[in-house]
């Protein structure tokens, strides 16, 4: 049998689908939004439910009985990214009122709301802030200032004609999840809450978002110890257990937490082991290491690899192997494979043998640049090369006569150690080789010990033998270098 979803705020129907993914499958009676966009996702999403339209206009009592109750109210005066203003009436964020009398009217059996994270911690309108106003214009007028909710004029109130004077703002009576918490206590519903990231559900960014879900009250459920506010329905504020020195309960008027739950008006820590009851999914890559050069694992070996060789074991996302978890990538492009690309059948054959793939084999692109575009006469017309079947280079592609050199693709044979004779292979026809430390003449990474002697430090060993990058400096032939005598004249002059 379906849950009868109630949708409001609906946007493009996210909750709704999350709400679906956890509870199971959903029938939506209806939906509301208002701008032109989100309507027309939730009419191809959800063809067979009414849209509300303008939330502040719904007849309540004319709506369809519902299991859930899903929506977040507008959350723009409330994040962190905008100015602020808080819930309370007037205000977008303030809409929430609406999605309470809704839940009011219709008694679902849970009710979902999410929000921002500026929830913890914007300001919300209470009717303890009403009795402070009064208070504080009554304190006003006693000094002879002006006591108007809006002054009109920065020194002199152009409608009392009393001195403005400074203003602090008072203190927060309420915060915008205290006020959601507060309204669904005084509808009869316990409730618990949870700041989630995107991150924590695989997504490689922060996002965080409240989500709340409250149910009606039951009188056998548990009571979680230590209560650390409670809320007064007289007073409209959440008050501490912790009096004043005079005795009298104070205002809660701290930041939310990140996660807790409410039973009975009176919130709590959440129980230990609730959050980590449905461990979040992963979504992060495994660590390159040496063992990402195997061949990829398939069948059996991959199911040992994920049970990490225990067969008892549950297993795991993934089986630590790098390259077996992004088998859905275009490979890196590679000077020593791109340039042996063939026909799609030999590109198969690569790929069923387990064997390394390069770039080509997956695209048909420009030529990548590789070490024999930078040799063997320069360029030649693009036209003229495919004509006579061969391989068009990248150098035959830019405007010929141009100098090209380019390098080799870097990759990990640049650290071994140089051939020495690359002139003889080239001369012999076995140049097209990819080892960039034998392309060119790398300097040694500076060190600290570099500045610390005017002149350069062998340490006693020969030059060519020596680390420090001042001492491969005097073997390179750059222009404007001292000679070995004229250093030796410097440094007897010192």
């Amino acid at each position: 049998m379906s849950i009868r979803l109630g949708s409001l705020f609906s946007g493009y129907g996210g909750l709704d689908l999350a709400v679906e993914m956890a509870l199971g499958p959903t029938d939506p009676a209806f939906v509301s939004d208002i701008e032109p966009g989100p309507c027309a996702v939730l009419a191809h999403r959800f063809p067979d439910a009414p849209n509300l339209g303008d939330i502040t206009k719904v007849d309540v009592s004319a709506l369809p009985d519902v299991d859930v109750v899903a929506g977040g109210s507008p959350c723009q005066d409330m994040s962190l990214a905008g100015k602020r203003a808080g819930m309370r009436e007037g205000t977008r964020s303030g809409l929430w009122s609406f999605q309470c009398d809704i839940i009011a009217a219709k008694r679902p059996k849970l009710v979902v709301w999410e929000n921002v994270a500026g929830a913890l911690s914007a300001r919300a309108a209470s009717r303890r802030d009403v009795e402070d106003a009064d208070r504080l214009a009554v304190e006003r007028r006693e000094k002879g200032l002006c006591s108007c909710d809006e002054p009109d004029g920065a020194d002199v109130c152009a409608v009392c004609g009393l001195p403005v004077g400074e203003r602090a703002e008072p203190p927060a009576n309420m915060r915008g999840l205290g006020r959601v918490l507060a309204d669904l206590s005084n509808l009869g519903y316990d409730a618990a809450w949870r700041l989630l990231e995107a991150a924590d559900v695989g997504a490689p960014h922060h996002r965080a978002r409240v989500f709340v879900t409250a149910w009606p009250h039951d009188a056998d459920a548990f009571l979680p110890a230590d209560p650390y506010a409670t809320f007064d329905p007289d007073m409209d504020v959440w008050l501490t257990d912790q009096p004043d020195l005079f005795g009298t309960a104070t205002v809660f008027r701290d930041v939310w937490p990140k996660s807790g739950v409410m039973v009975s008006a009176a919130v709590s820590p959440v129980p230990g082991g609730w959050l980590d009851a449905i461990p979040p999914r992963g979504g992060l890559l495994s660590t390159p290491n040496t063992m990402d050069m195997l061949p990829v694992r398939s069948g059996e070996a991959c199911e040992r690899a994920l049970r990490r060789g225990d067969p008892d074991r549950t297993p795991c996302a993934s089986t630590g192997n790098l390259r077996e978890d992004v088998m859905g990538l275009l490979p890196t492009p590679s000077a020593a494979y791109d340039p042996k690309t063939g026909s799609p059948e030999t590109s198969a054959r690569r790929f069923a043998h387990g064997r390394q793939l390069g770039l080509g084999d997956a695209l048909n692109l420009l030529p990548t640049p590789v070490a024999r575009d930078g040799g063997g006469g320069g360029s030649m017309s693009p036209d003229e090369r495919r004509k006579g079947g061969h391989m068009v280079c990248l150098p035959d592609e830019v405007e010929r006569g141009g100098q090209v050199s380019l390098l080799p693709t870097p990759n990990t044979m640049d650290m071994l150690p140089p051939h020495g004779h690359l002139e003889e292979l080239r001369v012999s026809g076995r140049g097209g080789y990819s080892n960039l430390r034998d392309e060119i003449a790398l300097l040694y990474t500076p060190k600290a010990s570099d500045g610390v002697y005017g002149s350069p430090a062998t340490a006693g060993r020969p030059l060519d033998k020596c680390g420090f990058l001042s001492t491969q400096v005097r073997l390179l032939n750059l222009p404007g270098r001292m000679t070995d005598e004229e250093i030796g004249r410097r440094e007897g002059l010192q």
